[in-house]
């Protein structure tokens, strides 16, 4: 690592660090994570007992808005049924479970039906993973991992203070997630979750959240984050919903918000005029909020959308396949010119597959999930396909974390080598790393996905900083507790420097954070920026390779009634 402008400060310029070392890191098998800032010790005076919060000016000390919050019986109960109904929705009788998911689905019953005033987490829960790792994951984790140190080894931010901190593997399962919730909830020092009418001396186990990746694995934990006001940042949910503070008070993320997305595929048709379209979405929450609010702000913008489809999730190939054929039937018969895909990664992978089969070519208008997806652009013959045209967050590669990275992976890769020996001894003998595997961690593409988890450390960060009085010698040992309430306020007010760009969150948690307007293209990094997006459209048209006779623009106009 280089440790040059490794880190993002306040004006004049970034905090000085050092470079960070590489250490441990927990077992990871898929893309999500949780991050949990658990304690913030003085470097002079040892280990605090958490983290040590100055009181908040408000006109009642003792206001904490708890009251018509969601039971946490309740939400266990939503959990079991939900994944429940998963398990019914793929086929997969109660017989046919496997012995981990009875565990997991019984372990959660009981906790569930055992809850009072207290909940003991004397039960643990047993999910474990056996899935092959996510390259994208692995790097979100070790990205966390390199914020918190490259924060620790600053001698401006924070100072004289540790961020402690704990990565827990969500295998991408609201079963699997709920376990390390409620430790996150649990009191400080103890295994055990209060449940109080008034929460304003409670003090957690963290305090704060990182994560998780998806709207599955995010709505159960988020409801429970919000009813004891903990603050929690996403890196990669981008869900409207999340929006609605009345439901979701502490939740706020790094990445814009679905609804900013759709907006931006409305101006862009508009501007080229394509007001004739069909739709894709995968069958997932992601998938269908996006289409459903793409469909009304396309009725209202004059675009038609001819045809609409649906991909399924948790189905056979071969099913999946029938599916998919069934939907690029409907397109070709639609006469459309222009697709906006709006899906998840393994079912755009499907879904182009089958494009690349059929030697379809169209224009392509793709969401953030798979336009730049490695996975994606490395398909045989995807170069065929003709226009891709997508949305993706605002991002840099994060300075001197590619040296960081490299540098973990040394010590774990190969296998069997002496140091990966003693990595398995503490624990991290999951942790499968194969060539494949190791090629696409280090893509340039996936080196994007780092930004948004750096910017969301650094945002607990400054907002500790502005509790605890910070200059830039010490910070205010007076303090003695850190409430995450507390923490809340001032997080969802933060105003920092990113990469030499202001970075804050309005007042629904979003980041001020828009859209890359990028094509692909298959020579460099796989793709070209040609424009942006962040509440009006800017574009240069003149860089997109429409694939057709001059580079004419396909004309899409209406064909028939709307």
């Amino acid at each position: 690592m280089d440790g040059v402008g490794s880190g993002p400060g306040v004006a004049p310029g970034p905090p000085s660090v050092s470079a960070p070392e590489v250490g441990q890191i927990p077992p990871f098998q898929e893309v999500s994570f949780i991050l949990m800032l658990d304690h913030l010790s003085s470097m002079s005076d040892g280990p605090a007992s958490g983290a040590a919060l100055g009181p908040v000016a408000t006109s009642n000390p003792c206001f904490y808005p708890i009251q018509a919050r969601t039971p946490i019986v309740d939400t266990f109960q939503d959990l079991v049924e939900k994944d429940l109904m998963r398990i019914n929705k793929a086929n997969k009788a109660a017989s046919d479970l496997t012995r981990q998911e009875q565990e997991a689905l019984q372990s959660l019953q009981n906790n569930a039906s055992s809850v009072s005033k207290k909940f003991s987490m004397s039960t643990q829960f047993k999910v474990y993973a056996y899935f092959s790792l996510n390259p994208a994951g692995f790097l979100q984790a070790m990205a966390m991992k390199f914020t918190v140190e490259e924060i620790n080894n600053s001698t401006t931010l924070l100072p004289g203070q540790i961020l402690g901190y704990k990565v827990y593997d969500t295998c991408l399962n609201s079963l699997a997630i709920l376990h390390p919730t409620l430790l996150f909830l649990a009191r400080n020092g103890t295994e055990d979750v209060e449940v109080m009418c008034n929460l304003t001396d409670y003090k957690t186990e963290v305090i704060a959240v990182i994560g998780p990746s998806s709207i599955e694995e995010a709505t159960v934990p988020t409801k429970l984050f919000s009813a004891f006001l903990i603050p929690q940042i996403s890196y990669a949910v981008t869900a409207d919903e999340f929006s609605d503070k009345t439901t979701y008070p502490s939740f706020l993320r790094t990445v814009p918000s679905d609804i900013k997305q759709v907006s931006g595929m409305v101006a862009l048709m508009a501007y080229f005029q394509w007001n004739w379209i069909a739709a894709v979405a995968s069958d997932d929450d992601y998938g269908t909020q996006a289409l459903q609010q793409f469909s009304s702000s396309a009725i209202d913008s004059g675009i038609c959308l001819a045809y609409e489809g649906i991909i399924p999730l948790n189905i056979s190939d071969s099913a999946i396949s029938t599916v998919i054929e069934s939907i690029l039937d409907g397109i070709v018969q639609a006469e459309v010119n222009v697709v906006l895909v709006f899906s998840s990664l393994p079912q755009s992978i499907a879904l182009f597959q089958e494009v690349i089969g059929r030697n379809m070519t169209q224009v392509w208008i793709g969401s953030a999930s798979w336009v730049l997806s490695e996975s994606v652009l490395s398909l045989t013959g995807i170069e065929r396909v003709g226009t891709v045209i997508g949305f993706f967050p605002e991002a840099q590669i994060v300075p001197g974390f590619d040296g960081f990275l490299r540098n973990a992976i040394s010590q774990l890769y190969p296998p069997h080598s002496a140091t990966q020996s003693m990595w398995a001894s503490e624990g991290y003998q999951n942790i499968d790393l194969n060539p494949d595997a190791i090629s696409a961690i280090l893509h340039p593409l996936t080196a994007l996905l780092a930004q948004s988890v750096y910017t969301a450390v650094y945002a607990v960060a400054y907002a500790l900083d502005t509790l605890l009085n910070c200059n830039s010698v010490m910070c205010n040992k007076q303090e003695s507790k850190i409430y995450p309430w507390k923490l809340l306020e001032v997080v969802k007010n933060v105003t920092f420097s990113i990469f030499n760009t202001s970075f804050n969150f309005d007042r629904n948690g979003n980041p001020n954070v828009g859209y890359y307007i990028v094509t692909h293209s298959f020579t460099g990094m796989g793709f070209i920026n040609i424009g942006s997006y962040n509440g009006e459209l800017d574009l240069n048209i003149s860089l997109i390779n429409w694939g057709t006779k001059d580079n004419q623009m396909p004309r899409n106009g209406v064909r028939g009634n709307c």
